[in-house]
């Protein structure tokens, strides 16, 4: 049985950065605990995903089983088309807030789409210049070196791997898997951990949305099977239109005494024990469109 779940909140629009995020910073600070903030550092080009319908096999199905246009919804949307040049780190407030409540950051890739989209198609230059621009352009909106880098939708190879070495950063979050570890690819030993996304998120529920209560006791039965668990919120879903999931997941982990905590913590945990060296490779999960960064064998 775990003693804390580790929780990042992916904020991956403008209009989830204004309207998502304050309900559960609010939630949060309620119930006394912290998370991983991830932030993109460029502008929202969430119009621009739509494209995926037509090059990914699977997403338009996705789409359907999420109800994803009634999430995000036309402002959203609108956002992204007309207002190009909005970043969604102008969120201010949201920002100032989540910093005084003690919350870390990460950033989550400078344009969400194109890294979700194209990264595989990038030279290490490029790449490199992408995790730059996400790091620099957080930092600025914070007023400090946020504490890692996510690569969006899990998207990772070995060319972010090595830009986020360069960084220096204390953790990467772009794999799924089942425990932090250090990352390998080709016999190359990268030295900046990952903190793996263990969990489904809620967008991958096998039964679709709204949420099921056989798929949210199954996430349940996860958690206390996991010596590491991390769940990825969006602000975009928890923190709009499945506000009540994300309270009884809260409830949850206070009836079972695990704490809520930020990446750093399950990082701090797994190093008390040693982390395993781990390939990385290219793997599906189930009910996600594509192939994902994923934990593999130990090395």
């Amino acid at each position: 049985m775990p003693t804390e779940l580790g929780l990042r909140i992916d904020v991956d629009t403008y209009v989830g950065a204004i309207k998502g995020l304050p309900h559960l910073l609010s939630r949060l600070r309620a119930e006394r605990c912290q998370a991983s903030i991830f932030m993109p550092g460029g502008p929202d080009r969430t119009g621009q995903a739509m494209q995926r319908i037509l090059t990914q096999r699977g997403y338009l199905a996705k789409l359907v089983r999420t109800g994803a246009l009634r999430t995000y919804g036309p402002s959203a949307l609108a956002t992204a088309l007309f207002y190009r040049n909005r970043s969604i780190v102008d969120a201010v407030k949201p920002l100032l807030q989540a910093q005084v409540d003690g919350h870390e950051f990460v950033a989550h890739g400078f344009t969400h789409t194109v890294w979700h989209n194209e990264l595989h198609s990038m030279d290490a230059q490029t790449v490199s210049g992408h995790v730059q621009a996400s790091v620099d352009a957080l930092a600025r909106a914070i007023g400090r070196q946020p504490v890692g880098f996510g690569g969006p939708g899990w998207q990772g190879n070995f060319a972010s791997l090595h830009a986020l070495d360069r960084q220096q950063l204390r953790l990467g979050a772009d794999t799924r898997g089942s425990c932090p570890f250090l990352p390998v690819m080709h016999g190359y030993r990268f030295k900046t951990p990952q903190v793996p996304t263990t969990l489904p998120s809620l967008d991958e529920f096998s039964q679709g949305l709204p949420p099921t209560r056989r798929d949210i006791q199954a996430l349940f039965e996860l958690i206390m099977h996991q010596r590491f668990p991390v769940y990825a919120a969006h602000a975009e879903l928890e923190g709009r239109g499945h506000q009540a999931f994300f309270d009884e997941l809260l409830a949850f982990c206070w009836r079972e005494k695990i704490r809520v905590v930020p990446m750093t913590s399950v990082l701090q945990s797994a190093l008390a024990v040693g982390l395993p060296s781990c390939e990385v490779i290219q793997a599906p999960v189930a009910n996600r469109p594509g192939l994902v960064a994923t934990q593999g064998a130990e090395v």
